[in-house]
């Protein structure tokens, strides 16, 4: 598995309701390297207080990916990217 510290850099919004707080329009953009390809490619992922795991097809190979991401006591996210053969 592949992993990388994420900074808070990227902001996208794609909301079309009442607005939102400044924290629930925020995505983080991390680039890794795609575990079934190895293409680089650019994944979006949500800030959160909790830790949590979500599956993402590449757009270059189509395969599933696993996301894991850690969030510590401080809120600093570790995001770390594996295939599903690897879970």
């Amino acid at each position: 598995m592949g992993a990388l510290d994420v900074g808070r850099r990227g902001l996208v919004c794609f909301n079309h309701g009442p607005p939102l707080s400044r924290a629930a329009t925020m995505l983080d953009t991390v680039l890794i390297d795609c575990p079934c390809c190895g293409e680089p490619i650019e994944i979006y992922v949500e800030p959160a207080e909790e830790s949590h795991r979500y599956v993402e097809d590449c757009p270059v190979c189509c395969r599933p990916i696993t996301v894991s991401v850690e969030v510590d006591a401080d809120g600093a996210m570790r995001v770390s990217v594996g295939s599903q053969d690897d879970v």
